[in-house]
């Protein structure tokens, strides 16, 4: 019923390759948990692998993750540094152009009904799309950073440029994405799955309840649907053999906080790690980074349903670029946001920065909400001026964007 997820079968080829060189019982120490691998703990785990005295370095962080025997610690060093190079190791090279084509198909299959037709409400958008004509031009005289590049600017404008750039908000939020099943819009959860979101809204009502003064919301989201994307980036990962874990996240916790002081606070708290063990216990794949809002567009209501928005940026090579890779990936996210305000009815976004020590793959993730699927999927599977402005200038920048779409469970 479920299909397997590119990631899965990555995870049991890792775990047939230490079944095979007998290292099995250190898988735990390896994945940070008992239970789901933690994405964090094994980027980390990287990081320290390809410092120059990187098998001594990764050897001790094994030892201190739990693998007790030196002569293990040695040979795990071994075994993963050889892996990581392999896979393209960290830090990433430059993104090399790739081509669009299939793009728009994939898209369409991924929305389709089971006999192949698309939605009734969305059938004639494609039409309508043609028939679009106006050019949108960036305001003249803004500065962006050194470094970014543009592409076809003719095609719409800035947020900045329409008006509706805000400044951040001073809220602090705790972000748990997980990987456990694989959605469809047709096929309804499994029982298990189905039994954790119901647990997880219950226990963001106990946070809310036991942490009045700091916790202002905590909401649960259940992906219907993991669009393919940029067919664009998808093959950047492949052809460069990025050592990238795409996001499949299908369940997601938000918490927002006061502030980002008392985020972290919350996210040390008993509570939380019991809220986060339920997940752990079940998932493959568990991240969670406390985050602020980077800039955004308006607060991101969700007092009612509508279809939810986390969209994973990864950033070639951003660690040596230092705080102008972040100013980049940060001014392509305001400039590209323009093309949805004027073609897709968003009004609402604010893009989560993970806070300083963080180790995150995911520089910034995009959260926003339209109130219903016809304000944005003809825009994702009609798309000529999509493709030719909005991924363009991802690929130029070296950005990779991974989107998941939700309701709230």
């Amino acid at each position: 019923m479920f299909a397997t997820s590119k990631n899965e079968i990555k995870k049991s080829e890792f775990e047939a390759m230490l079944e095979k060189h007998g290292l099995s019982h250190c898988y735990t120490a390896l994945k940070g948990s008992e239970g789901a691998v933690q994405l964090q703990h094994v980027m980390n785990l990287k990081k320290i692998a390809v410092q120059e005295d990187g098998e001594a370095a990764l050897a001790k962080a094994l030892g201190e993750a739990g693998v007790v025997s030196v002569e293990d610690q040695k040979s795990l060093a071994v075994l993963l540094r050889k892996q990581i190079e392999e896979r393209g190791g960290l830090p990433m090279k430059p993104v090399e152009a790739a081509t669009l084509e299939g793009d728009t198909a994939a898209w369409k299959a991924g929305i389709a009904k089971e006999d192949g037709t698309l939605p009734t409400e969305i059938q004639g958008a494609e039409e309508k799309e043609e028939k679009k004509k106006e050019a949108f031009i960036d305001e003249a005289g803004t500065v962006w950073p050194a470094g970014m590049k543009i592409v076809n600017g003719h095609l719409a404008q800035s947020i900045r440029a329409q008006g509706m750039l805000k400044e951040p908000n001073e809220f602090g939020y705790i972000h748990i994405a997980a990987e456990i099943e694989m959605p469809s819009p047709f096929h309804k959860n499994s029982a298990m799955k189905a039994g954790l979101l119901e647990e997880l809204k219950v226990a963001c009502k106990e946070l809310l309840e036991l942490y009045p003064g700091e916790v202002q919301r905590a909401d649960v989201f259940d992906a219907f649907i993991i669009p393919p994307g940029s067919k664009e980036g998808r093959e950047v990962l492949d052809k460069g053999n990025y050592d990238i874990h795409v996001a499949e996240f299908d369940t997601a916790v938000l918490i927002e906080c006061v502030n980002p002081d008392a985020a972290v606070r919350i996210r040390a708290t008993p509570d939380f790690a019991k809220m986060k063990g339920k997940i752990d216990k079940v998932a493959r794949f568990v991240h969670c980074i406390t985050c602020s809002n980077a800039k955004r567009i308006d607060e991101v209501s969700k007092e009612t349903d509508g279809v939810f928005l986390f969209n994973y940026f990864f950033a070639a090579d951003m660690e040596s670029k230092g705080s102008e890779g972040i100013d980049i990936l940060k001014s392509v996210w305001e400039y590209t946001a323009g093309w949805w305000t004027a073609n897709a009815n968003l009004d609402n976004s604010t893009p989560l920065l993970p806070l300083e020590g963080e180790c995150s793959q995911y520089s910034l993730i995009n959260h926003c909400r339209w109130n219903k699927g016809l304000d944005v999927f003809p825009h994702l599977i009609f798309r000529p001026s999509l493709d030719q402005f909005v991924l363009k200038n991802f690929t130029a920048n070296d950005i990779m964007a991974m989107p998941v779409l939700c309701h709230l469970a």
